[in-house]
């Protein structure tokens, strides 16, 4: 029989912004650790956020008009990616870790005659959906 690993992640939030707040890494979407994606995601926040605010300096001389500016940027350029990255990690460790014991048999099976195709395709979708691809 196969053992059930508990594993815990944050739902996928409407907003990683507040006024003066910006939600970044684990605090804005804390992610179950099967698509080895949880530093990466913190990461792409940061380089976001850096240029977002980097933008709205330059465009804007207020300060507080700029700080708004870019947490809006940040907000709608992260919220739909990372719950995306959210749901399909947790779907991902529903399937590994034995929540429905034949569908996790059949992912190891089919993983078992994987050729890499299907890995490498995966990683492209994320890598091409990143705020670099």
């Amino acid at each position: 029989r196969m053992a059930r690993v508990e594993i815990h992640d944050t739902p996928p939030l409407d907003t990683l912004t507040a006024p003066r707040v910006a939600l970044l890494g684990d605090a804005a979407h804390g992610m179950a650790p099967d698509l080895g994606q949880g530093g990466c995601q913190a990461m792409e926040d940061a380089w976001v956020l850096a240029d977002a605010v980097q933008h709205a300096l330059t465009e804007h001389a207020d300060t507080s008009i700029a700080l708004a500016t870019a947490l809006t940027h940040y907000d709608v350029a992260r919220v739909e990616r990372v719950g995306d990255i959210v749901s399909r990690a947790r779907k991902r460790a529903a399937m590994i870790h034995g929540l429905g014991p034949e569908q996790t048999h059949a992912w190891y099976d089919e993983l078992a005659r994987e050729d890499g195709d299907a890995i490498l395709a995966g990683l492209k979708k994320t890598v091409v959906g990143g705020p670099l691809g």
